[in-house]
């Protein structure tokens, strides 16, 4: 019985003293808002543009797309988000970086969108222009809007998403302290079956001498 107790109270305090890191942080990345229209050849420009820099660049920015030429809510918004900048938006895709907007897209604008992603990114997320943020302060938005990420916005489209990292069961940061829970319990563990040992040998040892008397 003892040694069920002991066994218990090791794994509970290994649990709550040592656990792996659970990852809360926001994200502090830059979203880039895109309307665009489901098999638009320059909507799919701009996807693989996304798609190739992403292995260098998607540690600064994450996607949030509308498909407008399908989904009528989605188009609406396009039209309110656009006269709320100014920029109406005539086609697609409609592009929107912080205060920045693209109005289509060409190779051309690379340099430009690498350099504004970054420059918004290494502002204070306090102090950066968002426009739906900004929209909503004055305005409400109604409609049942859609919106996929870079991921699954590149599936719809049939494009590869490249530099994606692999995720595991176990976060990289939190391996550390699950190696060392294993060895905390592994190490009560053989301190239970050292002192049951002792005890059984205690046992033993008083055995034999009754037996020599």
């Amino acid at each position: 019985m003892k040694k069920k107790i002991c066994l218990f109270l090791i794994m509970f305090l290994s649990f709550f003293m040592i656990s792996p890191k659970v990852e809360a942080k926001k994200s502090d990345k830059v979203t880039i808002y895109l309307f665009r229209g489901k098999g638009c050849g320059y909507c799919r420009s701009f996807l693989t543009f996304l798609s190739n820099i992403n292995e260098e660049y998607g540690k600064y920015f994450e996607l949030e797309s509308y498909e407008v030429w399908y989904d009528a809510d989605n188009n609406a918004l396009m039209k309110t988000i656009s006269n709320f900048l100014g920029e109406e938006a005539r086609g697609v895709p409609y592009i929107i970086i912080g205060d920045k907007v693209f109005a289509g897209y060409s190779s051309s604008d690379d340099a430009e969108i690498k350099s504004t992603i970054k420059k918004l990114y290494n502002t204070k997320k306090s102090k950066r222009y968002d426009v739906f943020k900004e929209y909503k302060k004055e305005n409400k938005l109604t409609g049942d809007y859609t919106s996929k990420n870079l991921k699954k916005t590149l599936e719809d489209e049939s494009i590869e998403l490249k530099g994606e990292k692999k995720v595991t069961s176990i976060q990289l940061e939190g391996l550390p302290n699950v190696v060392l829970n294993f060895l905390f319990v592994a190490a009560g563990t053989g301190i239970v079956i050292f002192y049951n040992n002792r005890k059984f040998k205690s046992l033993e040892d008083k055995l034999n001498s009754k037996k020599n008397k």
